[in-house]
């Protein structure tokens, strides 16, 4: 299981520097492949991190380090969450 984890991660890294490199416009298709690519991303992240609590209940989850700084540094999860409930990416984060 952390061997795909770690493949996803290494997959989201290289996405990310794919889109900084190209650095699509707004709703080009380039952009929406991009952002679809780290919807999923997301989701999976979200869903390992969910499973990952629940697996290991909340005392145990919260007294490892590692989860709770995973937890913590994620500020992608808000911003894609309200970019797909509003349609409206802002730059402003």
């Amino acid at each position: 299981m952390q061997a795909l984890i770690a493949f996803f991660i290494v997959g989201n890294f290289v996405s990310s520097i794919v889109e900084a490199e190209m650095n699509p416009k707004l709703g080009t298709k380039e952009n929406i492949v991009l952002q679809t690519i780290d919807y999923c991303f997301t989701g999976i992240f979200t869903l390992e991190l969910a499973l990952n609590m629940f697996v290991h209940w909340w005392k145990p989850f919260v007294e490892d380090g590692w989860s709770v700084t995973v937890a913590a540094k994620s500020k992608a999860i808000p911003h894609n969450l309200r970019t797909i409930c509003t349609g409206y990416e802002s730059s402003c984060l």
